[in-house]
């Protein structure tokens, strides 16, 4: 995709892939900001999948000039799901260091209830 010149409207849309045509309508659409569409849709999704549905692929591909993700991981999934590689992109996400420091907190300790809950919610092994 050919990026937008500084005067025209780049929209981010932080949703899963098939509702990105939705929140460009919804923002938009019906005269919304004066009728004006975005000339550059970025797509920001963030999903632990290991693959993602054709339906998000073609979503990608129709409705968003680049995806950004948060890790290499997903980046990979989403290319070997079919999303163009040259669309997708890893900004991870910030961590404000002023205002949280790691040394100043303790590791939380979940309940044993919690981690068997967790297995079952999630479908996957979780550490014991």
């Amino acid at each position: 995709a050919v990026l937008p010149s500084s005067d025209q409207l780049v929209f981010v849309v932080h949703r899963q892939p098939s509702l990105y045509e939705s929140a460009v309508f919804t923002y938009f659409g019906e005269n919304r900001a004066g009728g004006k569409a975005p000339a550059y849709v970025v797509g920001r999704s963030m999903y632990e999948f290991d693959r993602i549905h054709e339906r998000w692929v073609n979503a990608t591909r129709v409705h968003a000039d680049e995806v950004w993700v948060p890790a290499k991981w997903v980046r990979d999934v989403f290319v070997s799901s079919g999303v163009n590689a040259s669309k997708v992109f890893v900004v991870p996400e910030a961590i404000d260091v002023n205002m949280w420091d790691p040394l100043l907190h303790r590791r939380i300790t979940w309940p044993p209830a919690t981690v068997h809950k967790s297995r079952m919610v999630c479908h996957r092994p979780t550490p014991a």
